[in-house]
């Protein structure tokens, strides 16, 4: 009888929900007709993974509804005992979240979605709930976190015999790879590892277009390409696709195959993000176009093609912000009915809360009691070492902030630049100069000084300074500064030199601080680096023969110098600056060497 109940309330409550309204997909159709035959049979599992079908089937049109299809499948499973089904709803609202930018609750539902797996004994799971994790601490640049969880998937995969999860993992693992032929040969591994598991087109996908990433040789990349896009399988999974086909377009043009990257763009990856309504998507394959066109010196065509872009961005952000809108209505709209549904359900416990209120209370008066008194010695007696923890984690928070600010403005630079190459470089065209030389020679120099500022933007991304090899990363930034400046700029680095990887980003943040300072002062003097490994730390060796400063005068004022001091702080060394009016400057910067830390050679 209550079941039979239960499952009125679930007909009526979809109803409400508009479930049964005009399904606008084959996959909807499909969805709605598995849950209408899963009420025929009375079957609470199969009404609950037909409502996490549904869901699946409506997040993309109708985000709002499949939320609460995923919601009532995990209260109907709460409700029922079924614990078996929680890992998989959980996972489903987890990605929900994850599509919807709200990587907080995504983060937590991931969470639970790991431990309920564990509890039943649900690896499968497991594994694949780590990678997803692994991924999202990857998107907001956290790589250590990140590549954590991709080794702890591996190893329950591998445990267990998951080969499709193991392939994941190690594919993502490989990303990790300095050297460009270490990680192809393990993607490769990781290829193996997917078909021999049940066959998963996305995943395989991904792993060709980070070999093709790897390629030193075009026709290579473009092979690796369209493997991937053999597998993304354009219907089914689009973005995929699209990135294929972008990245491809790059390539051919490489090879100098313009019209067909042109052709890839145009006919295939364009229509792809309208036919799936991807704007985002729509404005990066546009960029590319206009990138093809400008290569060519077609700078009419390549600035249509940047207002394109931008219309599609615009479209892009206002569909954000309507799904937004329309998600946090729907959860303030069901917070609300579940707030009505306790204050009624409060009224019926209201009489026994009153009889131990009393009783309650003095126990809290005595915990409460106890605990300050606890508290007070604790604080009183680690007063010091919080307030070096606190100090610490102001720097790092500023420093982490700071990354990104420069992260995101690298990528509106590079975007703004773009845009400004392809205006600049039209309006010289159409400068009527006798002197076609002269004309050449200003073209010449300001494509060269564009793709200096290009080059800058890139060096400013910090997922581009994680990819690169620590040498040929220092080797580049000081080739763009000897580009725009009258130094002369040495580095020496000492045969043997390991570097430690994780404190890659700091080091190149202080190097370009040191050099933004040379910039304005030295202007046409010497500056030298040295980069050794003695004594149970690593050195770094900055000096000068610029005019110097007053080191104690402008300490306290200086952004800069504080910048350098407190990355340096960071990991955990020692900045040490000598300098005086009239007499350079030299900075000592020394970290400490621990042996269990993941090196690079870079002498």
């Amino acid at each position: 009888m209550k079941r039979t109940l239960l499952l009125m309330f679930l007909l009526i409550t979809l109803s409400l929900c508009g479930i049964h309204g005009f399904c606008q997909t084959k996959k909807q159709h499909i969805a709605l007709a598995a849950y209408d035959s899963a009420l025929k049979q009375r079957s609470l599992k199969k009404i609950i993974r037909a409502l996490v079908t549904l869901g699946n089937a409506n997040k993309k049109d109708k985000p709002d509804s499949a939320y609460l299809n995923f919601i009532l499948a995990l209260k109907l499973a709460d409700r029922f005992g079924l614990k078996s089904l929680r890992p998989q709803i959980y996972f489903e609202l987890a990605e929900f979240h994850s599509e919807s930018s709200d990587l907080k609750t995504a983060v937590v539902y991931f969470d639970s979605a790991r431990n309920s797996a564990l509890r039943n004994g649900d690896y499968t799971t497991v594994s694949n709930v780590l990678n997803m994790l692994g991924t999202l601490y990857l998107d907001v640049w956290n790589p250590k976190n990140a590549k954590a969880l991709f080794e702890e998937s591996y190893a329950i995969a591998t445990k267990n015999g998951l080969n499709r999860q193991a392939g994941v993992a190690l594919g993502n693992l490989a990303r990790f790879s300095a050297n460009s032929d270490s990680a192809i040969n393990q993607m490769k591994s990781a290829v193996a590892l997917v078909v021999k598991g049940s066959y998963a087109g996305s995943e395989l996908a991904e792993i060709y277009i980070n070999i093709a990433n790897r390629q030193e040789n075009p026709d290579s990349a473009i092979y690796w390409y369209q493997m991937a896009l053999r597998s993304a399988k354009e219907e089914t999974y689009p973005v995929i696709a699209m990135q294929a086909c972008n990245n491809m377009a790059y390539s051919l043009l490489e090879k100098g195959l313009t019209n067909r990257a042109t052709d890839l763009l145009r006919q295939t990856a364009i229509p792809l993000a309208r036919a799936d309504s991807n704007f985002d998507w729509l404005a990066t394959l546009y960029d590319t176009w206009a990138d093809m066109e400008g290569s060519r010196n077609r700078f009419k065509e390549a600035w249509q093609l940047e207002k394109e872009a931008v219309k599609a961005r615009a479209e892009a952000e206002l569909r954000k912000s309507s799904r937004q809108v329309r998600l946090l209505i729907m959860l303030l709209d069901v917070k609300n009915k579940d707030l009505t549904i306790s204050l009624t359900a409060q009224q019926v416990k209201d009489q026994e809360k009153n009889i131990r209120g009393l009783e309650i209370l003095v126990v809290l008066i005595i915990v409460v009691s106890l605990l300050i008194i606890v508290a007070g010695i604790v604080v009183q007696q680690k007063a010091k070492i919080r307030r070096q923890r606190l100090e610490l984690g102001v720097i790092r928070r500023q420093a982490e902030t700071e990354d990104l600010e420069r992260t995101r403005i690298s990528m509106q630079l590079h975007d703004l630049t773009g845009s400004m190459e392809i205006k600049i470089a039209r309006r010289l065209e159409e400068l009527s100069i006798d002197d076609q030389d002269s004309k050449s020679v200003l073209m010449t120099e300001f494509k060269n000084q564009a793709a200096i500022i290009h080059s800058l933007s890139y060096r400013l991304n910090k997922a581009f300074v994680e990819d690169l090899p620590f040498p040929e990363l220092i080797g580049n930034i000081l080739d763009d500064y000897r580009k725009i400046s009258n130094l002369k700029i040495g580095l020496t680095i000492e045969k043997g030199t390991l570097f430690p990887s994780k404190h890659k980003f700091q080091f190149i943040y202080i190097i370009q601080e040191l050099l933004n300072n040379a910039l304005k002062h030295v202007v046409r003097g010497r500056v030298t680096f040295e980069m050794t490994l003695d004594s149970g730390n690593h050195y770094l060796f900055y000096e000068d023969n610029g005019p110097g400063f007053d080191a104690n005068a402008t300490r306290n004022h200086s952004m800069g110098l504080r910048n350098i001091v407190d990355r340096t702080r960071l990991m955990e060394g020692k900045a040490t600056l000598t300098t005086s009016s009239g007499k350079g400057t030299r900075w000592i910067i020394a970290v400490p060497w621990h042996e269990n830390e993941q090196h690079e050679p870079i002498g």
